[in-house]
Parts: C-alpha cells; sequence; structure tokens
C-alpha cells in the first residue's frame, strides 16, 4: 500500500464553509501577510466521529505545535505584526481534475492581498481519472488567484504522503514560477513523523504528529528565510 493510501481521513467536510478561511490577525498595522494554502495538515475542524477534537491542523497534538502555528511564533520574533491567513482547499483539491471549482469562494483570502503564498496542497487530488494538464491548469488558476494575479513569493511543496502524479507537476509548476519547491515525501514514508498510536482513527493517526510538524516548518523556514 502507498503510504497516500493510508490517508483514510474523508476529504469532505473537513471544515465549515464560514471557517474556509481563517484568520490570525495582529492588533496594529500588519508589517507582512502571509498565506498558507492546505488541507487537513494545515488545519481540520472538529470531528468526533474519527476521534479528532482540536481546530489545527491534523494530527498535531495540540493547535501550538502545527506547522502553521510554529511557523507563526517564529516569524513573529522578526515581524511582530505578521497577519496570516489559511485557505483550507480539501475540497478544492478533490475537484482539481474536473476544472468545476469556484475561485470565488476564496475572495476573502484573494483580498487578504497576501506578501508570501505557502501552497502545502495535493493530497486529496484523486488518483482515478487524473489529468496532469487540468490538474497543473487547476492548481496555477488558484495561485494565481490568491496571489491578485500579481508576480508574488510563493513556496511550493510536495506532498506529506507522495503523490506519483500530482507531485511531478507541482515540480513542474515551481519551475515555471521560478520559486522554491519544498520537498516532503520522504517525512511521509516515517512511522516516527506520524501519529501513529495516538488515535484509534488510522487516517487520523496516518497525518503527521507532532515531530513530522516541526519538521515541515523547518524546511518551509529554510525557503522562507530566503525571501525574508
Amino acid at each position: 500500500m502507498q503510504q497516500i493510501e493510508k490517508n483514510t481521513v474523508e476529504s469532505t467536510n473537513q471544515i465549515n464553509d464560514t471557517d474556509k478561511v481563517h484568520f490570525y490577525l495582529p492588533e496594529k498595522e500588519m508589517d507582512l501577510k502571509i498565506l498558507f494554502i492546505g488541507n487537513s495538515i494545515t488545519l481540520h475542524a472538529v470531528k468526533p466521529e474519527i476521534g479528532w477534537d482540536h481546530f489545527c491542523g491534523m494530527a498535531a497534538s495540540s493547535e501550538e505545535n502545527d506547522y502553521v502555528h510554529l511557523l507563526m511564533k517564529i516569524i513573529r520574533k522578526h515581524y511582530p505584526n505578521a497577519g496570516f491567513c489559511i485557505v483550507q482547499v480539501a475540497d478544492y483539491e478533490r475537484n482539481c481534475c474536473t476544472g468545476k471549482n469556484d475561485l470565488e469562494m476564496y475572495k476573502q483570502a484573494k483580498d487578504f492581498d497576501a506578501d508570501i503564498l505557502i501552497a502545502r496542497f495535493v493530497e486529496n487530488v484523486p488518483t482515478n481519472n487524473f489529468n496532469a494538464q487540468v490538474f497543473k491548469d487547476s492548481y496555477v488558476a488558484l495561485i494565481n488567484y490568491l496571489s491578485n494575479y500579481k508576480k508574488k513569493r510563493v513556496v511550493f511543496t510536495t506532498g506529506f504522503w507522495k503523490h506519483s502524479l500530482g507531485d511531478p507537476i507541482i515540480r513542474e509548476i515551481a519551475h515555471d514560477f521560478a520559486m522554491p519547491l519544498v520537498e516532503l515525501g520522504d517525512l511521509g514514508e516515517e512511522d516516527s513523523m506520524k501519529a501513529i498510536g495516538l488515535f484509534q482513527h488510522s487516517g487520523v493517526a496516518n497525518h503527521p504528529g507532532n515531530l513530522g510538524m516541526k519538521n515541515i516548518a523547518d524546511r518551509i523556514l529554510t525557503a522562507l528565510e530566503k525571501m525574508l
């Protein structure tokens, strides 16, 4: 079994529509704006039926231990008034190869007008009937929309669980954009990077645990530091 097949957390109903765009804003005027584009690893709402009782990246032990909050903490040491936005795109992933997505559902994130985008999603893109060109077009359309169709700084990543069809396309996109690519697939091959044994639901348990989240954050941070 491929690692990606161990992710049995449904890509539907991961988060309410009202929370698909979620903000962490300072009280003062923002001196930096960063947008995270992700799925359950970035943000998953409470779902008791699978034993998940946090509102954060699955499967960190707490909010402060997911990769988003680890990065936020480090960034705010240097930019105290940094603002952050999360766009939860599990639904978009699921429809990536159909070309039927509605970008306007993320208008609040577009209007946030981030300085830097972190694109960390692919795991929920179906491998059945995968269309490389449609996937690439859909992926690029989302990045362009969320960056307000301006040339913005973007950090791309491959999947935590290797996506044999999607990852190569993301590498192409990063090359086309001339932006950094962070490889994560090796982390998903290691049980030590997951929450194995901490959750009864196997799909939740195969998500990155605290160590996996820290490694994701560290690798993204290396790319971010060159931009900041």
